[in-house]
Formats: structure tokens, C-alpha cells, sequence
């Protein structure tokens, strides 16, 4: 018995926010290795997240909006916080699951992630075969399994 192929779909586009570019540069390596295409754009901060989805000031978005948003969460930096904010106050970005890396390991910085609306929290290893595995993990579990929103014109979820 043969496996049946798998449906080709579009590449999925991810929006990360990541101060630590050595934490965007493994997230951005980690994605393309799942099964499905991604196309990562990386910002360092919420201003430049804000203007890229047109958020800022009103002013025209730079691309179509992403079909997943990966912030890197930093405890006592209100920007993460404050650009989740903004998403989820949006009518159209609000659908967009955002996830969100820490590397603190506190419940209670998950838990204020959760309270904005976040779709996941994912404590960032400090190895970085592990952090690989779990962006991974993110990437099949969003590109293969959810059926995200805005994105189901593909066909049916396999």
C-alpha cells in the first residue's frame, strides 16, 4: 500500500516579532523544516509588526495579513504585551492565532499572555535542538492540523 500524496497548499506566512535575532534566526530555520512551505517575515519590535499589518496610524498594510503571529514575550517589556493588545482590538487581525515564545518558564507570565487572547505560550528551551523541535511542533501543529482562519479555501483539513 502506498501513502496517498499530500494536497499541495500555498506556503502559510508567519509574522515574528523577536527582539533576540540568534531566537529569530532558529525560528525562521526551524519553519521551513516541517512539511509544509512557510514564509517567516521577521520584525524586531511592535511598531515595525504595527506597520507591517497597517496597524499604525492607520496606514496601508505591507502585505496581506499573516495566517500566524510568533512573539517573543520578555516580562516587564510592555511592547509584546501592548502589540497583542492592539491585534486583538482589530476586526480583521484579531482571527490571527498568535503565539507566544517566553523564556522565563513562570505560570504567571503564561497566564498574562492567556488573558490577552493568545492562541498558545511555548517556553523557549534553552537548547537549541529542543527550541528547534518546538518551533517545529508550531509549525506542524498550525500548518497541518488547525484549520486557520481565512485559509480554508484550500480544501478540507487532512
Amino acid at each position: 500500500l502506498s501513502t496517498p500524496p499530500v494536497p499541495t497548499r500555498p506556503p502559510l506566512k508567519v509574522l515574528l516579532v523577536e527582539k533576540v535575532v540568534g531566537d529569530a534566526n532558529l525560528v525562521k530555520a526551524a519553519f521551513p523544516s516541517s512539511w509544509r512551505q512557510w514564509r517567516v517575515h521577521h520584525v524586531v519590535n511592535a511598531a515595525e509588526a504595527l506597520d507591517y499589518l497597517g496597524v499604525a496610524e492607520g496606514r496601508p498594510a505591507k502585505s496581506t495579513p499573516p495566517d500566524l503571529i510568533v512573539v517573543g514575550f520578555y516580562p516587564g517589556d510592555p511592547d509584546a504585551r501592548e502589540f497583542i493588545e492592539r491585534i486583538k482590538e482589530d476586526e480583521v487581525l484579531r482571527c490571527i492565532p498568535v503565539i507566544v515564545l517566553i523564556r522565563s518558564g513562570r505560570k504567571r507570565d503564561a497566564m498574562a499572555c492567556y488573558a490577552l487572547g493568545v492562541a498558545g505560550v511555548i517556553n523557549k528551551p534553552a537548547d537549541m535542538g529542543d527550541f528547534i523541535e518546538a518551533i517545529g511542533g508550531i509549525a506542524d501543529y498550525w500548518g497541518r492540523i488547525v484549520l486557520l482562519p481565512e485559509n480554508d479555501t484550500d480544501g478540507p483539513a487532512s
